[in-house]
């Protein structure tokens, strides 16, 4: 246990203690990063001292963390130490009993462990990160202050008496909610999120709706469930859209227009008139903070866009589970969807002025908000899926994936893998008894599972002795379907290659069968055809590139794939309907054509 103070004089007693791993166990670092500023923000240096955390192979598990914490915490209260100071996670979470670290900067805990829960615990960031990303050298400056205003005792929490006088309306008091919707046509900017009840068009609708007009006020009201008559108060919301001139802000504009235009502007799941009309009304005058943040923080280390990060030096950790809202009191949701109203006030008053400062501007207006428009028609608009394809592609896909399982059993070399995995299995069993010791007939019921990582190991690198070309992070060989593939150029047995290809084969078809055919059988039927709704996100990747989730339409197989064709026959127009295809790749030729023709 190494240790180091900063003030020249070994003191008897200090007040605070600095933990950091082991491997960054720099004296000169620590008071750079951590000691300076606190000096600076009227800490007495006299009173700091710092200790290195056991990282045994530069990795600690819980058991280890506590048996190290089990000799540092009592030399810690030999020498009255009253707060902590951890710069890391895991040990974090031994000392405080919490199950995530990075939502509690800006916070002070007790310490939970027993016999010493008079000591508080403040969580900090390693200094090592900022080397991948120094964007989070403002993360540790939050902690900083925290600390210091602790031991000063000055600490407000975070989030603290954020709201000023809130309103709160139940959809019963309609002309209530009116009149505070009418008051918002005098505010020129005002940001806006919903509740809902699920994520997909069509698990329930809107829960509840808020407005904030500042980083303080706001409003919310609540929409009830499906089941009762919420017609009159969508009409209120939809008329409150069609009339309202100033600017309106959103985190992650997309879902909630998406959904306000679906549940309020939109008569039936198929009406294209209220859908237009509801793109026209919602999407003029907007902003978005996560784009705006995207812009203002994108860089090749990465960026955290969640509404809670962003927000969370000025609200604290302030979040619910919003999983399932029907589970939360009505009182709790109406406050905490005005506390995202406010939090991305805060958001876009802080990063706004920092996408200017990085001439951010003409991609933001030029690009991104156009894009807001055209996405949500997409995902409202869906992809049309010919259910009764469904049903005979997954047949075919379940005939295919059962004729490559039986050639992969059915294999010499993979009854060599089992017979060596039941072994190896027999030998861990018995190894855990004291006295009786099992048979073979212990372990042959087991059988060969082409999706277990640990046996495809065997079979191809024990068995088949096959080279390892490619390692997982955890430095064990691969055995993906494109290790699989180069691992053919490997053998010229022609049984062995076979095998390797019934493997591919396999994998790929597993891979549609769990992931897509699951999702296309879910997708919502609308008119008597099912479409399905995709998610896409504007800021998704560093490069700029747009993506997609739940379900991820950008990752279907290409047509030219084995097994493209299938899957991409699922999607067909309903009657009266043609799917019409456009290529960037093609605008080239038809700018030659067009000339041609002039």
């Amino acid at each position: 246990m190494n240790h180091a103070t900063f003030a020249g004089n070994l003191e008897e007693e200090y007040q605070v203690a600095i933990l950091i791993k082991e491997k960054y166990f720099k004296p000169d670092k620590i008071k750079n990063y951590y000691v300076d500023p606190l000096v600076k923000l009227g800490v007495a240096l006299d009173q700091l001292i710092a200790f290195d955390l056991h990282y045994p192979n530069d990795k600690v598990t819980a058991t280890q963390a506590k048996k190290y914490l089990s000799y540092l915490l009592p030399a810690l209260v030999k020498l009255g130490i009253t707060t902590v100071f951890v710069a890391d996670a895991a040990y974090f979470k031994v000392l405080t009993g919490e199950r995530k670290a990075e939502q509690h900067t800006g916070y002070v805990l007790p310490c939970s462990v027993k016999g010493f829960t008079h000591i508080s615990i403040c969580y900090g960031l390693n200094y090592g990160v900022l080397l991948h990303n120094p964007n989070q050298i403002h993360k540790i400056d939050m902690s900083i202050e925290t600390l210091a205003n602790h031991i000063n005792g000055t600490l407000v929490p975070l989030g603290e008496d954020v709201l000023l006088d809130p309103q709160y309306y139940q959809n019963t008091d309609l002309e209530a909610f009116q009149l505070a919707l009418d008051g918002l046509h005098n505010k020129p900017t005002i940001t806006c999120d919903v509740e809902t009840y699920g994520l997909k068009l069509n698990e329930g609708g809107l829960g509840s709706i808020a407005f904030a007009w500042n980083e303080r006020s706001g409003l919310s009201a609540h929409i009830k469930h499906k089941a009762y008559d919420t017609s009159k108060i969508h009409t209120l919301i939809k008329r409150f859209f069609e009339r309202y001139t100033g600017k309106v802000i959103y985190h992650n504009a997309t879902f909630d227009i998406k959904q306000i235009i679906f549940n309020c502007f939109m008569k039936h799941p198929l009406d294209y008139r209220g859908m237009l009309h509801g793109l026209d009304v919602m999407c003029k005058n907007i902003h978005d903070t996560k784009i705006i943040a995207y812009l203002a923080t994108n860089t090749t280390a990465g960026n955290e866009l969640g509404l809670k990060v962003l927000a969370q030096p000025y609200m604290g950790n302030w979040g619910i589970d919003v999983t399932d809202i029907s589970k939360i009191p009505v009182d709790e949701l109406l406050i905490y969807n005005v506390e995202d109203c406010v939090a991305t006030y805060y958001v876009f008053n802080k990063y706004y002025p920092m996408m200017l400062k990085d001439d951010q501007l003409g991609i933001y207006e030029e690009i991104m908000l156009p894009s807001i428009k055209l996405i949500v028609q997409m995902e409202l608009m869906g992809m049309p899926i010919d259910m009764g394809q469904v049903k005979e592609t997954e047949a075919y896909l379940l005939n295919l994936s059962n004729q490559n399982l039986d050639i992969v059993l059915d294999s010499k070399y993979t009854k060599d893998a089992i017979h060596t995995i039941q072994v190896n299995a027999l030998a861990d069993i018995n190894s855990k008894l004291k006295t009786k010791v099992h048979g073979m007939d212990k372990v042959n019921d087991m059988v060969f599972n082409p999706s277990s990582p640990n046996q495809l190991q065997v079979l191809l690198y024990e068995v088949l002795q096959l080279p390892e070309i490619d390692f997982t992070p955890t430095k064990n060989p691969a055995t993906g379907a494109k290790i699989l593939a180069k691992l053919i150029n490997h053998t010229k047995d022609d049984e062995i290659k076979e095998l390797l290809e019934s493997l591919i084969n396999l994998s790929q078809v597993d891979k549609i069968l769990s992931t897509f055919i699951p999702a296309f059988k879910e997708s919502f039927k609308k008119g008597g055809w099912h479409y399905l709704h995709g998610n896409f996100n504007l800021n998704g990747t560093l490069s700029g590139r747009m993506s997609s989730s739940k379900i991820n339409l950008q990752n279907l197989p290409s047509g030219g794939s084995k097994y493209g064709k299938a899957v991409k026959s699922c999607f067909k127009p309903p009657k009266g309907y043609l799917f019409v295809g456009a290529d960037f790749s093609s605008l080239n030729l038809g700018e030659q054509y067009r000339n041609v023709l002039c």
